[in-house]
Parts: structure tokens; sequence; C-alpha cells
């Protein structure tokens, strides 16, 4: 759809060669083809905005102009930011009312929703105080959309945002209050703390500017090089677009009204947070001038008469702004790349493939070690291990695992799965000392408890087995253990009391049953 808007514009603007130009850059831009086949609304908001460049640059008839407004309209319900672009309108001298009215036409449904819903006088979105708070307090990059106070992997469920307001002003709030008290406390932060705001929005600057594409939780340039289509298009970028931009709206054709609409797209990123899907709708914007701008060099060629200087300056000095806008990742390496890749390879059971990225996220881990990593870290550890269980590789098991509470040794569920590998492996005595380490969980009792049976030592197995049934009375296999160490210490009466107990919670047990018949 937006190939299609944008190359009609651009044919209005410019003949048929610009229309053709618009339309194929548009098709090829590599972050539309990527956050379309992720089902984003990001590709269909800058579709929206494509067509309302359309509505926008063509005749002021009464048709156009309702047309003009449902589409804005619908494109605010889907993004209220939208509504960044009404001064537009004052390039319109007919209709403008009319305009307004068809724009409020798809609203209204959605804020008859709010107040029946318990969103209270909510026009549109119940979220512009929230995401304001996200790109605006001590931990935001102006990049990463992370609300401070929820776990990292937050999808923007509402109830969370609701008891996170109501935990920190200590009172009970709808999602219309806990919008607000984050709106309020992204502006105190900026109040408050002028100096780190400032270094935050010129952060933000960069963002917009920058010719490298940054996602909110993604590394793009690990995805794209291994999806083929995608990357193949990768030279269709936003360094690409803008150079070629800026020479098109040297022209006069709606130049007022394209910049303008450049200008304010652009301003309304800066209050959030900026990324490669936020910065779409822009770049998609600016195909059109681009188009104008390869099809003014196109021209120049054919007639050998070269730009004007100061376009070519202009041109050169975008382009460069743009590469030298980069931003230094905190976390440069790819480890949460390598991690999602594994995690997608065992979805689709692909264990070899998997335990190559897990051992390639490990490897990252160790040549750049970061505090983000320690939220994961574990997790890559656990699931290459289960994939050397599944080979029945005892010593990759071990060693890894000793990798692990030696990157991580206050991990004690690490500490726990290294004592079970141990004590498969034939270890005991190095096992009990990761169990004891590890913890007093009934799971981590019970390991003591196997580690003292290997070791020849029942009395102190059976006192670990009493504590793990005291903590968790339905954990049979430990009454099992339990039963059978107070048989051979010949405390039968006791014994009979555990395997009743066993029986009790696992009415199958063959032991159990003969023990309790012999009785």
């Amino acid at each position: 759809m937006a190939a299609g808007f944008n190359a009609l514009t651009a044919h209005r603007l410019w003949g048929t060669v610009a229309g053709w130009i618009s339309g194929i850059i548009t098709a090829l831009l590599w972050t539309s083809v990527w956050f379309a086949g992720e089902l984003l609304d990001a590709a269909i908001f800058a579709s929206m905005l494509s067509a309302v460049l359309w509505l926008l640059t063509g005749p002021e008839s009464k048709k156009r102009s309702l047309a003009l407004g449902l589409m804005l309209g619908v494109a605010t319900v889907f993004r209220p930011i939208a509504l960044i672009l009404l001064p537009l309108l004052f390039f319109r001298k007919q209709n403008r009312v009319l305009i307004l009215i068809a724009l409020l036409l798809p609203i209204i449904p959605v804020t008859i929703h709010n107040a029946t819903t318990g969103a209270a006088l909510s026009p549109i979105a119940v979220s512009g105080g929230t995401n304001f708070y996200i790109g605006n307090n001590q931990y935001s990059d102006g990049r990463v959309a992370f609300l401070p106070g929820l776990p990292a992997d937050w999808q923007g469920e509402s109830a969370d945002v609701i008891a996170l307001a109501s935990r920190q002003s200590g009172k009970r709030m709808n999602l219309s209050q806990a919008d607000k008290w984050f709106g309020n406390s992204g502006l105190k932060w900026l109040t408050e703390n002028p100096g780190s705001a400032f270094k935050l929005y010129v952060n933000k600057l960069r963002l917009v500017l920058a010719g490298k594409e940054y996602s909110n939780n993604k590394n793009l340039d690990f995805w794209r090089d291994r999806a083929p289509v995608v990357s193949w298009l990768s030279w269709c970028s936003w360094a690409f677009v803008l150079t070629l931009a800026v020479v098109g709206v040297s022209r006069s054709q709606q130049r007022r009204l394209i910049w303008y609409g450049v200008i304010l797209l652009a301003l309304s990123m800066f209050p959030f947070f900026i990324n490669a899907r936020f910065r779409l709708p822009l770049m998609m914007w600016l195909v059109v001038p681009a188009a104008g701008g390869a099809e003014l060099i196109y021209r120049s060629v054919r007639a050998k008469k070269p730009l004007p200087a100061k376009v070519i300056f202009v041109a050169l000095l975008a382009f460069l702004v743009s590469g030298f806008s980069a931003v230094a990742p905190d976390d440069p390496s790819m480890f949460n790349s390598y991690r999602t890749l594994g995690n997608s390879y065992i979805q689709s059971e692909m264990y070899s493939e998997a335990a190559t990225a897990y051992d390639q996220a490990i490897a990252a881990d160790e040549e750049w070690q970061h505090r983000s990593h320690d939220q994961t870290l574990a997790q890559v550890f656990k699931m290459r291990g289960e994939i050397y269980t599944r080979h029945q590789d005892i010593v990759g098991v071990v060693k890894l695992y000793q990798q692990w509470v030696e990157r991580l040794p206050d991990d004690t569920h690490g500490r726990s799965l290294l004592g079970w590998a141990l004590l498969g492996s034939g270890d005991p005595q190095s096992a009990l000392k990761q169990f004891r380490i590890a913890g007093d969980s009934p799971q981590v009792v019970f390991g003591t408890g196997m580690c003292f049976m290997q070791l020849a030592d029942p009395e102190n197995a059976i006192i670990a087995f009493r504590n793990v049934v005291q903590q968790q009375p339905d954990y049979w296999q430990a009454w099992g253990n339990l039963a059978s160490l107070l048989d051979q210490q010949g405390k039968t009466d006791e014994a009979l009391t555990a395997w009743k107990q066993l029986l009790k919670l696992k009415p199958d047990d063959q032991r159990a049953m003969q023990r309790v018949q012999v009785n």
C-alpha cells in the first residue's frame, strides 16, 4: 500500500520516472520489509502516513478531504502521535472543518470504549504518560522501551502498569490514573535533572540521524545478515534515503509541506524513545522527496548539467552526519542474539543448531561480560546442559556447569545442577560441596542425602531425607530413600511408617507394597 501511494505522490509532483523510483524504493526498504515480516503495526502506520501524504498533496475536493480526515483518524487510533501532523492542514485552503469531523469518526468509538471500560476520559490510547516516562527517566538511553520497576521482558501489559503505579504512589489507581502518574514522573525527572536530560536528548538526536538501525530489543544487523532477502536489501537504508531526500526537497513542488511533515514526524519521537520501528514512518515519508532527488540527478546526468553546488554540499553533509551519528551500544557483544537464536532452534527441535548457538552466546559473554547478561545467562547454561544430557555427555555437562558457577557464583540453581551432574559422574564428594553452597531447598537437601548414600554415610543421609520430608511432605522419592535406609539400620517401625507414607503418595510403588504386605 505504501509503495503504491508513494509512487502516486511522486508521480503527481515530478512525473513518471520519479513515481517509479518512489514505489521501488518503498518496496525495497529493508526495515519496512523486516517489520512487516514481524507483523508489527509500525509498517501499517507508515503505510497510512504514505496515504495521508498522497491526499495532502492532491486536489482539495470534498471526497478527498473526507478521505484525508478518515485516514488521519485511523492513523491516530493506531498511534495518537499522528495528530502532530494536524498543522499541515494549514496548507489546505478548503474543507478543513470537514477534515476534522472525518478525523473524529474513527476516534469516537475508541473514546466510548475507554469510558465504558474504566479508562476514564481517555480519547484514544491510555499509554502516552507511560511511554513518556519510559523515554525520560534516569535509566533511559533514548532507545530501549524499558519501564523501571518491571522485568526487562515486560511486553506492555496494562495490569503491570497499574500495579507498579499503585505501589509507587501508595494509592489504588486505574489505567488512566497510572498513565498520568508516570507522565508526571517523567516531567519531574526532566525538571530535576536538566544536565542528564540534555545528554539524553542529544543521544536521541543522534538516534534520529544515525545511518545505523537500532532496535528496541534486538541487534538488527545480526538478524538481517541471517535473512537473505532482507540482507540483499540492506543498501536501501536510512542514509541512502536521507541523502536523496535532501536533493529532492530542493525542488519547489510541495517542498514546504513535505519538509514540515518531516520535521513534525522527527519531533514527535523525541519525548518518547527512538529506534528503527519508530523511525520507519519518518523514513517512509522521506521516500517521496528521495525519489524527487533521484529523478533530478537522473535528469542532470542525461542533460550533462551538474547539480547546484549548494545542493551537492547539503546532500554530502546529510550523508556524513548520518554516518557519524552512530551510537555505541551498551552491549556490543552478540550474546542476546545468539541466545535468542538458540531458543528458536529449541522450539523447532533443532538441537544441534541450538547447541552451536548457545556455545556462541557463552563465548560472546566470555569476550564481553556485561551486567545485562546476568538476567538470561543462566537460562543459556541450563538449555545447553539439557542438550548435553540429551546426548548423555556427562563430562560435557559437568564442564559446562562448572563454567556456570564460575561466571555466576551466587546462582544457587547452577550450583544445584552442578551438584547433580557431579553426582551422576561418580564424584559425590565434590557434589556434596556444591549442594552445601546451593542452599537448603528440598531438592538441594535431597541431593546431599544422595551424596551421603554414595559415600556410605547412612546416618547423615537419614538426617537429610528427614529434613526433606519435613519441608515437603509430598516428596515421595525422599520417603522411599528414607524407608530403605531405616530398614538397613534395623529401625523397622520407623521404616514401616515411611513405607506407608510412600504408598499414600505413590500407590503403585512395588517396593512399598511388598514391604507393607510382608509386615
